[in-house]
């Protein structure tokens, strides 16, 4: 009976979120609907197989709810909003931002083709998808340009927030899985200074901002990924991982 209520309210949720005008997550820009799709089924797959009971699942629910309203907030905005002007907010998360937040429910859709049994990684998913939704809060909220090193914050907690992720999905030891994070967010600076260079964009203010951001990637990296090894994997609380179960 409950599994059928469930599947009921999962149904009534994408057809709010996909239909209703009059829904926040409903916009008139045609690019941002269809990349809400995947996003939004996400949520019901979430709903469905997990359930709004479990916390870890309220709240990757929650977030991932959460930026699809602010991301909505972005479009609809003003092109002279001082929030967004300069920082290509739109593109990115549209395009690259909201496909990301896909890979865990995808990695989790493939394991289940060889075993329906594979339960959903709704604590790690959370994770990962909180980096993003901080990243858009921040521009959102107006953090970024209101406090000089609110960046800072978002940087360590996404090189955190990676690094339990490569720990987890690839059951690989954590000194690796921050060594991965880390160069990953070397190319991500990389990637911000080329952008600002070529498309004329605001993301970086100096070289004192690079070396910041990546000071504090490298120290979320390494103080969740001790957290992840003691309370986690040491502890033996370590969830199955989808590629190697």
């Amino acid at each position: 009976m409950r599994r059928a209520r469930q599947d009921e309210w999962t149904v009534a949720w994408l057809h709010l979120t996909t239909t209703d005008r009059r829904c926040p997550l409903v916009t008139g820009s045609r690019a941002y609907n269809a990349s809400v799709s995947l996003p939004l089924r996400a949520i019901g797959e979430i709903l469905a197989n997990v359930g709004v009971l479990r916390p870890a699942a309220a709240v990757d629910v929650a977030l991932r709810a959460s930026m699809l309203v602010m991301l909505a907030r972005v479009l609809r905005a003003r092109p002279d909003d001082h929030r967004f002007v300069g920082k290509g907010i739109g593109v990115r998360f549209t395009a690259v931002a909201l496909p990301a937040t896909m890979f865990v429910p995808a990695v989790w859709a493939a394991a289940r083709v060889r075993d329906r049994r594979v339960p959903y990684p709704a604590g790690v998913d959370a994770l990962y998808v909180s980096l993003f939704a901080l990243d858009l809060a921040g521009n959102v909220f107006d953090w970024y340009d209101s406090y000089k090193h609110f960046d800072l914050i978002p940087h360590a907690h996404g090189g955190g927030a990676i690094a339990v992720l490569f720990a987890w999905l690839f059951r690989m030891p954590v000194p690796d899985a921050v060594r991965w994070s880390i160069a990953g967010h070397v190319l991500l600076e990389a990637q911000e200074i080329a952008s600002d260079k070529i498309f004329g964009l605001r993301n970086v203010r100096g070289w004192w901002d690079v070396a910041g951001d990546i000071g504090a990637g490298v120290a979320g990296a390494v103080a969740y990924g001790a957290a992840y090894r003691r309370l986690i994997r040491d502890a033996g609380r370590e969830a199955p991982s989808p590629l190697r179960g």
